[in-house]
């Protein structure tokens, strides 16, 4: 069990990450979704990550629960990181389900390199390994914000050898 403490700094570091803030209403959103996701874990069950989304954004974005309709990319040390075209998001996020029952880290790796929503993907994606590793009886994986360049190096590194 995940003491509320523990899911507080989780969700701070989590938002941090992507810059957002680690109070007010955006946050309590992103805390109340972790929180069904836990509860949901501790019970064995895994939410869809559409839900995860829409419980944490709805009422923010237009989009919420929503797979993205536009092409979208990140800035890399390297250069632009393009994720796979809109059209495709829904086919691979349903090969990607089918995945959900494996080890947490490749299964997030998996899920940030399909980048299925236009926003909120690093925190939907890290709530969802959170959820992964309380089925699986693992402590879950705290990503401070002054590890996350580490963080993403990890990614990287794990996309790369991925596609060797």
């Amino acid at each position: 069990m995940i003491d509320n403490h523990t899911l507080i700094e989780v969700v701070a570091h989590s938002n941090r990450i992507e810059g957002e803030p680690t109070s007010g209403d955006s946050f309590d959103r992103h805390l109340r979704a972790a929180r069904a996701c836990i509860i949901a874990a501790e019970e064995g069950t895994l939410v869809h990550p559409r839900a995860i989304h829409s419980m944490a954004f709805d009422g923010m974005y237009g989009h919420a629960g929503q797979y993205r309709e536009v092409e979208v990319y990140v800035n890399t040390p390297t250069g632009k990181r393009m994720f796979p075209p809109h059209n495709s998001v829904s086919q691979l996020m349903c090969d990607w389900w089918d995945m959900r029952h494996l080890d947490p880290w490749p299964t997030h790796v998996s899920f940030e390199s399909i980048h299925p929503f236009e926003d909120g993907n690093g925190r939907v994606g890290r709530m969802f390994m959170w959820m992964q590793e309380v089925c699986f009886g693992q402590p879950i994986t705290i990503i401070r914000y002054e590890d996350r360049f580490d963080y993403y190096s990890k990614l990287e590194a794990a996309r790369a050898s991925n596609n060797s």
